[in-house]
């Protein structure tokens, strides 16, 4: 989990975009995002119990069975986002949706899998945030998937997640809050 903090209150889709929140640059938050996920795999591969987890033929799903592509996932982040449009509201989502998954799933965040977890967060969170998308041919083609990988890994992370998609104003404050504390390191 990355920085899972829980509260009650609901509001819509809609208030969440128009929130009175700081607004940010997404290449701010993409940057708070790739740094804590840099942060959170580093953690996991300092720890012998978690290599040995994550080799275990049980937890391999279908998010660590791709190649990993040759880009840096910081510039894998870049790409998406500068050829997806997506509002920063969405990218807030996305991480929300990757925390879900990890949280209910028992996956561990890895170098293998994060390209993939990622490319999905951000593709559900358009989906459920925006109201003009591209289709899903033309975001594997930005992941760098093919049309059937990328219908594999949204049916995968959606089963995962257990088609909970909607997010709570009070869980979008707390990682926009979070996500602000990365704003001095740019």
């Amino acid at each position: 989990m990355l920085s899972k903090i829980g509260s009650s209150s609901t509001i819509s889709t809609l208030d969440i975009s128009q929130s009175e929140i700081k607004p940010k640059t997404i290449e701010s938050l993409s940057y708070a995002i790739i740094y804590q996920i840099q942060e959170v795999i580093s953690d996991y591969q300092n720890y012998p119990q978690f290599q040995k987890y994550e080799e275990d033929p049980e937890r391999l799903n279908p998010f660590n069975r791709y190649k990993t592509p040759s880009i840096e996932i910081g510039s894998y982040l870049k790409r998406i986002v500068k050829y997806s449009y997506l509002e920063e509201s969405t990218l807030i989502i996305s991480l929300i949706y990757l925390d879900r998954y990890c949280e209910v799933t028992k996956l561990i965040l890895s170098n293998e899998n994060i390209y993939w977890l990622l490319l999905i967060s951000i593709l559900q969170a358009l989906k459920y945030n925006e109201d003009e998308n591209f289709s899903d041919a033309q975001y594997a083609k930005i992941g760098g998937v093919s049309l059937e990988e990328l219908k594999e890994l949204e049916v995968e992370f959606l089963l995962g997640i257990q088609f909970t998609l909607f997010i709570d104003e009070d869980d979008f404050r707390s990682y926009d809050v979070y996500l602000s504390k990365f704003d001095d390191m740019m």
